[in-house]
């Protein structure tokens, strides 16, 4: 199997009959299989360098993410409901905090952001939205969100201060 990354470039098109894509700068790429990555923005708070604080940037992170959170409790920064869905059968809970009211709400729309809210929290996966991590901080194996406690992990968990 062959992968092709390529970064810093504007896709203008995908034809999905034709498998391919076309860029901004001319080339047109076939493809048997097609992973986008839109990117997003790190975690950039006080605490994010402390031990079981893992970002998701490359094939090797989701490999350190997959054994870390195997039977232990999970959060997850940003609204990412392919990670929570991978995680529901090997984490012991999971819980997502959000900037906006529901997830994918000014990318997908307020329905969709709702269906995939509700489908998540039948599985048990709880929602901390309109709010924003301000800083990590390991104390007591807690995580503390606004006003109330996130059960610590079964490993290490951090006190997350977080801001309304």
């Amino acid at each position: 199997m062959t992968i092709s990354e390529l970064f810093f470039v504007q896709a203008l098109s995908i034809d999905t009959n034709k498998k391919t894509v076309t860029f901004d700068d001319g080339l047109i790429q076939c493809y048997d299989q097609i992973l986008i990555a839109t990117g997003s923005k790190s975690l950039d708070c006080p605490g994010v360098d402390l031990e079981n604080v893992l970002m998701l940037e490359t094939a090797e992170d989701a490999r350190c993410i997959h054994y870390a959170c195997v039977g232990c409790r999970t959060v997850v920064v940003g609204t990412s409901f392919v990670v929570a869905a991978y995680m529901i059968n090997m984490a012991s809970s999971i819980t997502i905090i959000g900037s906006s009211e529901l997830p994918y709400q000014k990318t997908l729309g307020p329905e969709i952001g709702k269906v995939t809210m509700m489908m998540l929290e039948e599985r048990g996966v709880t929602f901390y939205m309109n709010d924003a991590v301000a800083e990590v901080q390991g104390e007591n194996r807690r995580v503390k969100s606004t006003g109330s406690f996130v059960p610590k992990t079964t490993r290490q968990s951090f006190f997350w201060k977080l801001v309304a």
